[in-house]
């Protein structure tokens, strides 16, 4: 039985092998002509795009590389003073440690990037990075908020047509149904996701799409069509070099096959459980070489229930100790706290972001207020001068030096409230005595002002007298 077993089982795992190899080496093959390129680019935009890049594409394979790169991309964007390219940077360095499931730094540096394309105004990446941070609550299964993020990027990419993200927002969706075991809508959603895909001919997202559907008609206990969509999904992985597609497909497969072992009705299926095995192994391998622990961690839980059914129970319990291990590294107590202060914090910034706007408004009120009484003493004194050579009122003249008396206080006020406010530290008396004082300051020149210009009026009626 054994001796058939491993007839059956060791060419599979060659051909695992192999084709794994092959996918390395296509997915390494653009990552080396970009390194490449690097030493023919000076010190600007170009080589902040160029790394970049390295650091995207790194996050499917050497998540520790990516975040090299983006950090020798983040110091040159920053000498450059170029805002898009740090933000782009960020990303790179969140991707990155999404793959890692460093979640705390992959929110952190998302967040960074958000908020940089919200000040840019660049709507794509604003879209872009509302999906991901739904991305990071999702990996918390934190689903509501999960959900809101990726409704609100979904919205986003909507308004400007972006299909690209649009797929990504359904997929995302669709993710959070499953979890929910709402297994209708969440097929729904990522048979749109599919639809438009097809359309763009973006093979990566095609295949991840399949795995998806796979791992839902997986739950739907479909395991025939739950094969054809992960086999055709892993395949496309394995073509494209992107490792983390890959080790997810394998652990899928591993899980189908698990399923039907467990279901057969009389025994346990020892050929579903063997392939089970191999296919679990094969993404705790390729989990192992990019650090993908959150799939690992999945992939040794149900490994260690493959092996317990095949009495096994040893290595069994070897690999539920190293679920547990990874997972408690990945959901620890801390990591959330670090999320949940992340959060917190951001929200105590964007209230900051507010009252700055707010002040700023009110600033904008007060300088044209300021204009407006400039412009009208102006106005006043040459008004004041014109009269000198008309027959006037002396009412009038009384009246006009009062309202002007009126109109210069206020325009002290407002040139020097805030001084007196933070002079008097908001206390009301103290105020009011300095508004005082002012006020004891300007009646003096007041009344200076009314006898001059009733002198000259007084003067202009004699000439008038006289003519």
């Amino acid at each position: 039985m054994v001796k058939q077993l491993l007839i059956m089982v060791l060419p599979l795992l060659l051909a695992l092998y192999v084709s794994g190899q092959e996918g390395t080496a296509n997915g390494n093959e653009h990552i080396n002509s970009l390194i490449k390129s690097l030493s023919t680019l000076k010190n600007d935009t170009n080589k902040v795009k160029t790394l970049n890049d390295i650091a995207y594409e790194y996050n499917k394979v050497s998540p520790y590389d990516g975040i090299r790169f983006a950090n020798e991309s983040i110091e040159l964007a920053e000498k450059l003073k170029w805002e898009l390219g740090i933000a782009r940077a960020n990303s790179c360095l969140g991707a990155n440690y999404f793959s890692l499931s460093d979640f705390p730094k992959a929110y952190k540096y998302w967040l960074i990037s958000l908020e940089i394309n919200e000040e840019l105004g660049n709507k794509v990446g604003v879209a872009n990075h509302l999906h991901n941070i739904g991305n990071v609550f999702y990996s918390q299964k934190n689903y509501p908020l999960a959900l809101e993020y990726y409704e609100k990027g979904l919205k986003s990419s909507e308004e400007i047509d972006n299909r690209k993200i649009i797929t990504h927002s359904y997929t995302a969706i669709a993710n959070v149904y499953g979890a929910l075991k709402d297994y209708a809508k969440a097929l729904e959603y990522n048979f749109k996701a599919l639809e438009i895909d097809e359309k763009n001919k973006a093979k990566g997202d095609i295949a991840a799409d399949k795995i998806n559907i796979g791992t839902i008609y997986n739950e739907k206990k479909d395991y025939t069509k739950a094969l054809d969509m992960l086999f055709y999904g892993k395949d496309i992985k394995k073509a494209i070099g992107d490792k983390n597609g890959l080790a997810n497909a394998y652990y899928m497969i591993g899980m189908v096959y698990f399923n039907l072992a467990k279901n057969k009705t009389n025994a346990v299926d020892d050929k579903n459980l063997h392939l089970s095995m191999v296919y679990l192994d094969s993404a705790i391998s390729v989990d192992k070489e990019i650090g993908y622990l959150d799939n690992m961690q999945k992939s040794y839980k149900c490994l260690s229930e493959a092996q317990q059914l095949s009495n096994d129970f040893k290595s069994a319990f070897t690999s539920y100790t190293l679920y547990n291990t990874i997972k408690d590294s990945i959901f620890s107590t801390d990591k959330q706290s670090e999320i949940f202060n992340l959060e917190k914090k951001e929200e105590i910034e964007e209230k900051k972001r507010e009252d700055e706007k707010a002040l700023e408004a009110k600033e904008r009120v007060e300088y044209l207020q300021m204009g407006g009484i400039c412009i009208f003493i102006v106005t006043l004194i040459i008004s004041l001068l014109v009269l000198r050579k008309k027959k006037i009122n002396p009412q009038a003249v009384d009246l006009l030096c009062t309202f002007s008396v009126l109109v210069f206080f206020e325009f002290v006020n407002i040139l020097i409230h805030g001084k007196i406010e933070s002079l008097t530290n908001h206390n009301l008396i103290l105020t009011l005595l300095c508004l005082l004082v002012i006020a004891a300051i300007i009646l003096p020149i007041h009344h200076k002002i009314e006898h001059w210009v009733k002198k000259k009026v007084v003067a202009n009626e004699d000439e008038h007298h006289h003519h």
